[in-house]
């Protein structure tokens, strides 16, 4: 099954949520003919506020964005409440990503996104095979969750993230080096 979201003509980001991880860790899995080419270097800084740049539509509380999505948005157990919530701008609820902000100190703080999955399992665990003559940079591993699943950590210069499904929803999480060690990525997607 190929990775790859259904492009929307409103929104301002028509990347997919793994995309955007991979330009934004340096894990750079995009191929020539991608919506987004990110530019040379290292990559967009990132906006820890505003990850889906200006136009997306805030929300009180996750409940208040639910009939905005096509699925069902989960709310972390253990984690504090997020500091802000966003929903991209697109026609369909299919295309919607929610965006859960946690607290943005100097350094940095974090971000998890939850959206359609646009792949399976094997296919998250493929993106973990990096071979630097493809482009790749950074680090893609696999680490084991609570419930025996696998999801896919990567790790980069500017920040890193964490890919993991529950069902047919992506959830990602990505932040600082400082903020989302391994330890830290792995205990967001635990509490998801």
């Amino acid at each position: 099954m190929k990775a790859s979201r259904r492009p929307s003509a409103t929104l301002l980001i028509s990347v997919s949520a793994l995309l955007l991880v991979s330009v934004l860790t340096d894990c750079h899995h995009a191929k020539q003919g991608d919506v987004f080419e990110p530019p040379a270097g290292k990559g967009p800084q990132s906006d820890w506020q505003s990850p889906f740049g200006p136009g997306a539509t805030q929300y009180s509380t996750i409940a208040d964005a639910a009939p905005q999505l096509a699925f069902a948005p989960v709310q972390a157990n253990q984690l504090p409440n997020p500091t802000t919530i966003l929903v991209s701008q697109a026609e369909s609820g299919e295309d919607r990503v929610l965006a859960l902000i946690y607290a943005t100190p100097p350094d940095g703080g974090y971000v998890v996104t939850e959206s359609i999955a646009q792949m399976d399992q094997e296919t998250l665990e493929s993106l973990a095979t990096c071979n630097p003559s493809e482009g790749c940079e950074g680090t893609s591993t696999l680490v084991t969750l609570d419930d025996g699943s696998k999801a896919l950590m990567e790790t980069g210069s500017e920040s890193n993230g964490i890919l993991w499904l529950r069902g047919n929803v992506l959830f990602e999480a990505y932040g600082t080096p400082t903020v989302m060690t391994v330890g830290f990525a792995t205990q967001v997607a635990n509490d998801f």
